[in-house]
């Protein structure tokens, strides 16, 4: 029984960890996926989420899809400014 919780627990850290980072598409949805990163976005600045929102580019952001992301990042990577990023 303790192995079976232990297998369970390490599938769901290894989901968790593999999501870091992942960009989905929408169903139906032609462009390819661009991998962002450190090197390939540059020098950035850092807004608050209501400050994202704001820009025209994100006017029509699904807040609902973002939360659910939002959440698998929180598994590893705090949201504050300064927080801890494992």
């Amino acid at each position: 029984m303790k192995s079976t919780i232990r297998g369970l627990i390490i599938a769901a850290a290894a989901v968790q960890i593999t999501a870091c980072g992942n960009e989905s598409k929408d169903a139906g949805s032609e462009e390819e996926a661009t991998v962002l990163s450190a090197a390939t976005l540059g020098e950035q600045t850092v807004l608050r989420p209501a400050d994202y929102l704001a820009l025209p580019q994100y006017a029509a952001a699904n807040r609902k899809k973002g939360a659910g992301q939002a959440r698998l990042c929180k598994a590893c990577h705090s949201l504050d400014a300064g927080g801890r990023a494992l």
